[in-house]
């Protein structure tokens, strides 16, 4: 297990956050929306990035002329988080908003980390800051209506798997490190 801690005080390297997009095949809903849509963050580890790094999710999905997968595509930076509805185990989601963006074609840049976030430094992924060429966001053209948050007499009760991955996006760390006790 990697354990990865950074002194916000004393990092040289930027912050960054790792999506793993699967479903969108190119760049324009990002630039649509403003930002990258509907994740579910550990709040506060997102608020402290400056960095957005869309990576590309291709394995299983047949998308034609788009980026290989595990390559990023897009590197945004961070200018705030809106809330945008909430998964169907009640966990709130959010919009990543950008202000500026630099479109960029780095091969083999998804670590097969287990989960589609990843809270990391631009310097671990191998990424010069000072080579980014940023371009203004465009206003957005288009605005999404946050889905309704489930009904959660439906949807049951959580399992153990759901509740460590929900506590492990909370606190940015791996489910494994998650331990539940029940007493009883």
């Amino acid at each position: 297990m990697r354990t990865y801690r950074i002194d916000q005080d004393s990092c040289r390297a930027p912050l960054c956050y790792c999506r793993f997009h699967r479903q969108q095949p190119r760049r324009d809903p990002i630039l649509e929306v403003g930002g990258s849509v509907s994740w579910v963050v550990a709040e506060k580890q997102a608020r402290r990035r400056e960095f957005l790094v869309c990576i590309r999710n291709a394995r299983d999905v047949d998308f034609h002329d788009h980026e290989p997968h595990g390559t990023a595509f897009l590197i945004g930076r961070i200018s705030g988080l809106k809330p945008h509805g909430y998964d169907k185990k009640g966990m709130q989601r959010w919009i990543i908003e950008i202000s500026e963006y630099a479109v960029v074609d780095y091969p083999e840049k998804w670590g097969e980390w287990r989960n589609p976030v990843k809270y990391t430094t631009l310097e671990e992924l191998g990424i010069d800051l000072k080579k980014l060429k940023f371009k203004p966001m465009p206003a957005p053209t288009r605005v999404l209506t946050p889905p309704a948050p489930p009904d959660r007499s439906k949807t049951g009760a959580l399992t153990i798997t759901e509740a460590k991955a929900g506590l492990a996006l909370q606190f940015g760390v791996p489910p494994e490190a998650i331990e539940i006790v029940i007493k009883g």
